[in-house]
């Protein structure tokens, strides 16, 4: 009832089949909702970027190759920014996720991901990573403190060694999380 009252105060909308539904079920008392059948309803957290199961990549070595060679010129000291875009359904991730499986042999592979929210996570990609970078980068995002956060940012990812750094999704990102990519990317080496 909480979760209606708040998507119609704050979207205007209802809750969708799949909420109207538990709803139901929390009613009746059904006992389908015992703990081991709840996961219908919830599924169980993944880390951004992960898989349940592995997804086997069809005619993408030229794709794997490009990106190892990006890799290996990155890690000679030019730095890259590389955008695997196309439509949905095409792999993306998967192909990412199947080469930084091989990149997480010669560098440190950090994931944050982007999500299809009506209100984007304000730097949500960073807010996935922050925990493996400096203590300063997590402190300026408790706070909420912008001031000197992007330079934290990027002195935490210089100072790790060989970083790779995976965004999925950056097609839902906020502006915050553009302006980040757009500060990191004009200083790559």
């Amino acid at each position: 009832q909480r979760a209606r009252a708040q998507l119609e105060a704050e979207l205007g909308v209802d809750p969708g089949p799949a909420l109207q539904e538990l709803e139901r079920l929390i009613l009746a008392q059904d006992p389908s909702l015992e703990m081991s059948g709840i996961s219908t309803f919830l599924p169980a957290r993944q880390v951004p970027g992960s898989y349940s199961d592995h997804v086997a990549l069809v005619e993408r070595a030229q794709l794997l190759e490009t990106l190892t060679g990006l890799h290996d010129e990155a890690l000679g000291g030019s730095g890259r920014l590389v955008l695997v875009h196309g439509e949905a359904g095409v792999d993306k991730s998967a192909l990412v996720r199947e080469w930084s499986s091989t990149a997480a042999e010669r560098s440190r592979v950090l994931r944050g991901a982007c999500d299809p929210l009506s209100s984007p996570r304000p730097l949500g990609p960073l807010v996935d990573v922050a925990p493996h970078l400096d203590a300063r980068v997590g402190e300026l995002l408790r706070t909420g403190e912008r001031d000197g956060l992007f330079e934290a940012v990027l002195a935490g990812l210089e100072s790790a060694g060989p970083m790779v750094l995976v965004i999925e999704d950056l097609h839902w990102a906020d502006m915050s999380t553009l302006d980040l990519m757009r500060f990191l990317a004009r200083r790559l080496e």
